[in-house]
């Protein structure tokens, strides 16, 4: 078994992709997020279908629901798409370069500039996703931590365990060994 008392280095490379899965696993990670996106567009057509295509012309009210119901659900992964690559343009170059340092007591995260020491208690939750773990210091902002950036398999679990060990109920990750 891993020692958690040994800190855990992480060095970050963010990439765009990094970046595109966290969001998207924020907003439609879970069946109660994706539930809505697949039923207004199957509602609003069963709507369409039973109205006259006339009604929806001239009746604000029906344009409307057929905006909303149908239109919104396919935009909004769009519009989550460019919004989060327009996010990752705007960073510069050293907010990409992160280093984490995991410890019990909290952990450092440093770039090129600057660097900060947040301490367990005032983490909210984190959770664990296929291709990274969520440190959320808000409800919604968090940073992330891809897998790939791990030197060696094994400091994946050493993080689960020091996450369990730190934040007991609040983190959610995959089964420790």
């Amino acid at each position: 078994m891993i020692e958690t008392k040994e800190q855990l280095i992480v060095d970050i490379d963010l990439k765009e992709s990094d970046f595109q899965r966290a969001n998207f696993w924020f907003r439609f990670g879970k069946w109660s997020k994706r539930l809505p996106f697949l039923l207004m567009p199957m509602f609003g057509l069963f709507l369409l279908w039973s109205i006259t295509l006339s009604t929806v012309f001239t009746n604000p009210a029906a344009a409307t629901a057929m905006v909303v119901l149908i239109v919104f659900p396919v935009l909004y992964p769009i519009l989550t798409w460019f919004q989060t690559k327009q996010g990752f343009g705007n960073l510069q170059e050293f907010q990409t370069q992160v280093q984490y340092i995991f410890s019990l007591d909290g952990y450092r995260v440093a770039d090129i500039k600057t660097s900060s020491i947040v301490s367990w208690d005032s983490i909210l939750r984190a959770a664990e996703s296929k291709h990274s773990f969520h440190l959320f210091f808000h409800k919604s902002l968090f940073h992330t931590i891809p897998k790939r950036c791990f030197r060696h398999p094994d400091d994946i679990q050493h993080l689960r365990l020091l996450l369990k060990q730190a934040l007991g109920a609040r983190a959610i990750v995959f089964n420790l060994r």
